[in-house]
Parts: C-alpha cells; sequence; structure tokens
C-alpha cells in the first residue's frame, strides 16, 4: 500500500445524479440506465438518485429485493423502469 501514490492523477470523478442526469439530457434523447452493484438499495440516497434519473430517461435495476423495494414501488413511476432482475436467495430469508 506504501507505494501507491498520495495524489493519483488517475482517480476517477464521482458524478452527482444531478449531474449524470444534465449530461444525459444534453445528448436530447432518452437513454436506458442500468444500476447494479452490489445491492444498489444498500448505497446511501439510492431511491432519491433514481427519482432524479428517471426524470427523463428509464432505468434497470439488478437486486436481490432484500431492502427498500417497497419503497421504490411507491415514489418511482414504474413506466421508468423497464425490468428488475431479481435474485431471489429463499434460504436466507428464512
Amino acid at each position: 500500500m506504501e507505494n501507491i501514490p498520495k495524489f493519483n492523477p488517475f482517480r476517477t470523478k464521482i458524478f452527482s445524479p444531478e449531474e449524470v442526469r444534465a449530461f444525459l439530457d444534453g445528448t436530447k434523447k432518452t437513454w436506458r440506465i442500468y444500476l447494479s452493484g452490489g445491492e444498489p438499495f444498500i448505497y446511501p440516497n439510492f431511491i432519491e438518485t433514481v427519482k432524479e434519473l428517471t426524470q427523463n430517461h428509464r432505468v434497470v435495476l439488478y437486486t436481490n429485493l432484500s431492502t427498500q423495494i417497497d419503497r421504490l414501488v411507491k415514489e418511482i413511476d414504474p413506466k421508468k423502469i423497464d425490468f428488475v432482475y431479481a435474485s431471489l436467495h429463499w434460504g436466507e430469508r428464512r
């Protein structure tokens, strides 16, 4: 670890959901955005991110349905979600 420089010029910039939406909006096209993780729902403000991106675009979600899916259903227009790919781990849910 000590060989990694403290200043890394190749470090990736982290864009806010607003910046991503603004960039995509600038193309004047509707985009399908694939969101996965790990489990994307564990990320802070994930529902708010989906809300931002679905203002003018569509999303596809990969999830294990372990958390916040009920909130997603209540707060996001289902017409803006093209697919939900779910991995179900029934043995872990008992």
